[in-house]
């Protein structure tokens, strides 16, 4: 594995604070407000707005709205799912078939959108393990006294 991949990895398991007025460019349609309110959505997007600071606003929201995109398609078939839930590899035949739908493979074969998708699905996941790890941390800290959530 190369160096800066481990750095970009490690940089996903951390925390980090939420930056509002991030998320204000976003329109108030049900893209809009899925990328607003769900929380891995949110995270994905603060930690890419961490990473390329107020320069790569525009990028991060465009990022983010594909994602709640995605997941709005999905929720057509799939009611009350979330982007954590897809992450599950149960899922994986109902996030390939969304995303050939979204990018029209069969008509026109663009490949570019479901490649983007792959590699920030792929950044949500190490940030749903960064959250099992504190998680994790925090039970140990404790005696194994409390319960993971």
């Amino acid at each position: 594995m190369k160096k800066k991949s481990m750095k970009m990895q490690s940089r996903m398991l951390l925390s980090c604070k939420t930056k509002e007025g991030s998320f204000d460019s976003m329109r108030n349609d049900e893209v809009g407000f899925i990328a607003r309110t769900d929380e891995l959505i949110r995270g994905f997007g603060e930690r890419l707005t961490e990473k390329g600071g107020v320069d790569k606003k525009k990028n991060v929201n465009q990022k983010m709205m594909q994602l709640s995109r995605l997941l709005l398609e999905v929720r057509q078939k799939k009611p009350n799912i979330s982007i954590k839930e897809l992450i599950n590899p149960k899922h994986f035949n109902d996030v390939v078939g969304t995303e050939k739908e979204m990018c029209g493979l069969e008509a026109k074969g663009w490949l570019s959108l479901a490649i983007k998708l792959q590699h920030d699905l792929k950044k949500c996941s190490m940030i749903v393990m960064g959250w099992g790890l504190k998680s994790l941390i925090m039970h140990w800290r404790t005696g194994g006294r409390t319960s993971l959530a």
